[in-house]
């Protein structure tokens, strides 16, 4: 059976090996997922700000006691001049390979999408990488339509550290 629950400040190294799976299986997408030499520090920083943010929601999925996947959710108000202006974002999703396919980021989606309904969002949003056809069908597949494109344009392409490597420590 799936739980989900949210996560806590005791979660933060369990969250790190989530974020990093996430970055990692990304960076083949795309160079804006290039991680710096020092990003741990940065992104532990990051993720125990967002436990502490109000409008954040950190969602760990587990099975059996195991940690399984993990979203974070957030609400965002817009200006008042649009009838949609409560705006429901999911962002950083990800399953544990072990755990896919057994209905772990539906669990997740759910989960965040009746949190965001119950602050008042009346839409979501997300994104999802143009390399990563499963994502979207999965996405597609629980509800969300494609409405936009997300463009990207690197302002000196010739400055891209191809150099840079993949995490590929501690992600199971």
């Amino acid at each position: 059976m799936i739980k989900t629950r949210l996560a806590e400040a005791l979660d933060i190294e369990e969250l790190l090996i989530l974020w990093e799976t996430l970055m990692t299986e990304h960076q083949e997408h795309h160079f804006v997922f290039h991680l710096t030499p020092s990003y741990q520090d940065i992104i532990r920083n990051n993720l125990l700000n967002r436990l502490a943010d109000p409008h954040i929601w950190i969602w760990l999925a587990e099975i059996d006691g195991q940690v399984a996947g993990m979203l974070i959710s957030r609400l965002q108000t817009a200006l008042s001049a649009y009838v949609y202006n409560k705006r429901g974002y999911i962002a950083e999703t990800v399953v544990k390979a072990k755990f896919r396919s057994q209905g772990v980021g539906k669990a997740l989606a759910m989960r965040a999408a009746q949190n965001l309904k119950e602050q008042g969002a009346d839409h979501i949003e997300l994104q999802v990488s143009t390399q990563n056809p499963k994502a979207l069908i999965f996405w597609k597949k629980i509800g969300y339509e494609v409405t936009t494109y997300h463009l990207v344009k690197a302002i000196n392409p010739s400055d891209l550290k191809t150099e840079l490597k993949p995490f590929r420590g501690g992600a199971t």
